[in-house]
């Protein structure tokens, strides 16, 4: 059923589509995209995965690295080589998107089917709750600073107070759904990104590439390195999940091609960046404060833009991986709108086997009249 989405027509902030306009709550979740709805250009995917990796969280990861033992470039060798690696794979399971129309998740009972994928499912949700409460906790804490630097009581309900304002908003951009995100991922990519390369102009003449700390008893210089390239690994990793998400409203013929290369270099330019900056303050401070040792290095007129950064950053960094939880909540927001799907026994049986396709196949093929969507529906959008 389509709304009215009260925007004007001649916004350039309008997608033309009325089931996923900005700022009204999108009322498609893991159900089959229509190609009517499908709207977007494969470059909008940078600027969500440039949103999504602006996170104080690479910082504490490329510090925590020289505690390993590791030599400065050895550091830079496992930020580099995990982020390059493992990022290029999860933006290639971004093409999924665009030839099924339905979330990864979905996609992956093709492979694992409907009841086999359930272990998967709950180390998802185990992965998002981690991965959302460890940004939200940073976040938090960078906005209980900014708090006390303009004299509000210091304790704990203004503790309480900056965390309910990090998930309220962060949870917020989730109802409203996918093109609000894409539009608050790029304007954060911009503002987040200035003050991103600001502190880097700050930080990274100090390196000292001699510096080094000692390895832990027992661990070898290669085991020390392998340690380190993993725990960078966790960042890609962390989004495994959630690719399809954000680019299941392109057109199928969008280039896979076009759909790996700006999901993976939005992803891998400031997940490196920052990575690097970790390092750098690591060999010039001590980090186990990290915002502490930044404030060390920084100058005091930038304590602040610094602080709002981190704050932005655990924001944009947790809205995306938090878009499922967000699917439920617009379920229930919108019921009057949101395509209602039943979960029966008969209707998990037909959706295993509407979902045993590859979203390698051509779509022509996959989308032929003979062939159903993932989420059990014909392209024309009717039920089966």
């Amino acid at each position: 059923m389509a709304i009215d989405s009260g925007v004007d027509k001649d916004s350039k902030l309008r997608t033309g589509v009325a089931t996923d306009e900005t700022f009204h709550i999108e009322t498609h979740g893991i159900d089959y995209i229509p190609l009517a709805d499908r709207h977007g250009r494969a470059r909008e995917l940078f600027w969500v995965w440039m949103g999504s990796n602006i996170i104080f969280t690479y910082i504490i990861i490329g510090a925590a690295l020289m505690s390993y033992g590791v030599s400065f470039w050895q550091a830079v060798l496992a930020v580099v080589l995990a982020n390059v690696l493992f990022y290029i794979c999860v933006a290639y399971g971004s093409v999924s998107g665009p030839r099924t129309g339905t979330s990864t998740m979905v996609v992956s009972r093709s492979s694992f089917g409907m009841f086999g994928v359930i272990p998967s499912a709950i180390a998802n949700w185990l992965n998002v709750v981690g991965f959302v409460a460890v940004n939200a906790v940073i976040g938090t804490l960078a906005l209980y600073q900014l708090a006390q630097k303009i004299s509000l009581p210091a304790g704990t309900p203004l503790k309480a107070a900056c965390l309910g304002f990090v998930l309220v908003v962060t949870f917020i951009v989730c109802v409203w759904g996918h093109a609000t995100l894409v539009l608050m991922q790029t304007v954060f990519s911009y503002a987040l990104g200035l003050g991103a390369i600001i502190l880097a102009f700050y930080v990274l003449p100090h390196i000292h590439t001699s510096a080094s700390l000692p390895r832990p008893a027992g661990t070898t210089s290669t085991g020390a390195f392998l340690l380190a390239f993993f725990l960078v690994a966790s960042g890609p990793l962390s989004y495994i999940a959630v690719p399809a998400d954000f680019s299941r409203y392109l057109s199928p013929a969008t280039h896979s091609r076009s759909i790996t290369w700006w999901s993976g270099i939005g992803a891998i330019i400031p997940a490196v960046l920052l990575g690097v900056i970790g390092i750098a303050a690591a060999t010039e401070t001590d980090m186990t404060s990290p915002v502490d040792g930044i404030a060390k290095i920084v100058p005091d007129w930038f304590l602040v833009p610094f602080l709002a950064v981190i704050v932005g950053g655990s924001i944009t960094g947790s809205s995306p991986a938090s878009t499922p939880p967000g699917w439920a909540c617009r379920r229930w927001a919108c019921a009057g709108h949101v395509q209602e799907r039943s979960w029966s026994m008969p209707r998990l049986r037909q959706q295993r086997q509407s979902t045993q396709c590859s979203f390698m196949t051509s779509p022509p093929r996959f989308w032929s009249s003979s062939h159903y969507s993932c989420s059990g529906r014909r392209p024309g959008g009717a039920s089966t």
